[in-house]
């Protein structure tokens, strides 16, 4: 469910550019609906489906988040059970370690996530 939701996302970002960068839709904006639809569908599958996850609970209580879907793949696909020293290296968090080399999906989860908090944030 995760990546049919990264997928969606990246093909929703990709006709937006389209249709900006080329100024003619080709009738685009009804697929990009569409497929914004389905993406609401799936993100709304994954928080149900991590909705008994204990971690998930205590996560989205701690940061006073409710129904968050970067919130749920973070909970899921992060490595918890390693060291905070380790996680940063994953993800790319430590200066020039490893040369560059990091899980660029799983930091652009965390970024997503931030930027959203921040909007919650700033709208309250």
């Amino acid at each position: 469910m995760i990546n049919k939701y990264e997928l969606l996302s990246k093909r929703i970002k990709t006709l937006k550019i389209w249709i900006n960068r080329d100024r003619c839709d080709y009738e685009l904006k009804d697929s990009v609906k569409l497929m914004e639809k389905d993406k609401m569908d799936v993100a709304k599958k994954i928080v149900e489906i991590l909705s008994n996850d204990a971690v998930y609970r205590e996560a989205c209580r701690i940061l006073g988040v409710k129904d968050s879907v970067e919130l749920a793949t973070l909970t899921v696909e992060l490595p918890l059970h390693l060291p905070v020293t380790r996680l940063k290296g994953l993800l790319g968090y430590t200066p020039d370690k490893n040369k560059g080399r990091y899980n660029h999906e799983l930091r652009s989860h965390i970024t997503r996530f931030a930027v959203n908090l921040y909007v919650n944030t700033k709208k309250v």
